[in-house]
């Protein structure tokens, strides 16, 4: 399979250092802080897995346990739902054996989001309140439910999905990886289709633009737009990964 690939990570201005890791097929990028967005093709014979993950813990705790997930799916290389699953479980007990040796690890966690694809499906995962939108023509169809305060908000009719993005609670999650049991996540199976694209994005992203900007914004050609207006506004490290698959 050949992949097209678009991808951005890099800390906010307010941010010292960037806590999202991204993954490419078997690449991690950890702490990059990337002037532009990087476009390249990627080729795998049978399927490849992306993804993006936000650090919780502040400075250092972030950004290692964002590593750690990301280095750990890489390794393991999943290529079914069932060894996806195996996968993530296992990031998540590498988080509590960092925890076990530095107790100075609180709050020590990561979301994450993103798709491994193959010749004719797409597995969706996430955990927290990064997320995974598939475009729909040229509306952005959105493939994960956020495990947030503010979902149950939604869910329960409280709130809409634009009180939400500017919610105070906005950034509270109800599931992430923490290195703790229950761990609580979703995988979902999709069709795949020719000429189909896939954009993937921590909250950094999406809680700054209403839908219909960030719809008007990602679907450019090399996103620099969107990496722009990040660059000037965003309040979070923000990462993206904008993935298309052809034959």
């Amino acid at each position: 399979m050949r992949f097209n690939v678009i991808y951005m990570s890099a800390a906010s201005g307010r941010r010292a250092i960037n806590e999202d890791s991204i993954l490419l097929c078997d690449t991690p990028f950890y702490e990059a802080n990337l002037e532009t967005p990087i476009q390249e093709e990627i080729i795998r014979d049978d399927c490849a897995t992306f993804c993006a993950c936000d650090g919780m813990g502040g400075h250092k705790n972030g950004e290692k346990a964002s590593r750690v997930i990301i280095e750990t799916i890489a390794a393991l290389k999943p290529s079914d739902k069932d060894s996806l699953e195996n996968a993530i479980k296992e990031a998540n007990k590498k988080l509590a054996e960092a925890i076990a040796i530095d107790n100075g690890l609180t709050n020590f966690g990561a979301t994450i989001a993103g798709a491994l694809i193959k010749q004719k499906s797409a597995l969706v995962f996430h955990c927290g309140d990064s997320r995974v939108y598939r475009f729909n023509g040229a509306y952005l169809e959105r493939l994960t439910r956020d495990y947030s305060f503010v979902q149950s908000l939604i869910d329960s009719g409280e709130i809409d999905d634009e009180t939400a993005r500017l919610h105070p609670n906005r950034n509270v999650v109800t599931s992430a990886l923490t290195g703790k049991e229950p761990l609580r996540f979703t995988i979902s199976e999709f069709a795949w289709q020719k000429e189909l694209e896939l954009f993937i994005c921590s909250d950094g992203v999406w809680e700054l633009f209403e839908i219909e900007e960030l719809e008007r914004l990602a679907s450019e050609a090399d996103l620099t737009k969107l990496t722009l207006r990040l660059r000037q506004e965003a309040n979070d490290n923000y990462s993206f990964i904008k993935v298309g698959a052809y034959e």
